[in-house]
């Protein structure tokens, strides 16, 4: 992704503000991912018998969507090439994995507590 037209957006992950950096065309699809995490950190939450701490919900979580982004990877490299299969959509795939690890190898810091 490159600098140019960057824009931040607020994303909001249990009562907390996030300010992350994202490219206009992907900022939807930021607002639903966070949407999704916020879903998923408040099942997990609910689902604790204790009361786990912010930073441990993240890691659960995490480590939920390396193991779905590995599933992914293996599904999209077994697949075989096939006329049906648009390069579009494999190119689709492989940035949204990209996008996906870069988020997990650089976390954005919080923008407020």
């Amino acid at each position: 992704m490159s600098n140019k037209g960057i824009q931040k957006a607020q994303v909001t992950i249990l009562n907390r503000e996030f300010a992350v950096a994202c490219a206009p065309s992907e900022r939807e699809a930021l607002l639903r991912a966070a949407k999704q995490l916020d879903a998923t950190l408040r099942r997990l939450r609910s689902q604790s018998h204790t009361s786990s701490a912010f930073d441990q919900l993240l890691v659960v979580a995490a480590l939920n969507l390396c193991a779905e982004n590995s599933q992914l990877q293996a599904v999209l490299n077994e697949q075989p090439e096939t006329p049906e299969q648009s390069h579009e959509d494999r190119e689709r795939i492989q940035k949204m994995i990209g996008a996906i690890d870069q988020l997990l190898d650089n976390p954005q810091s919080e923008s407020s507590r």
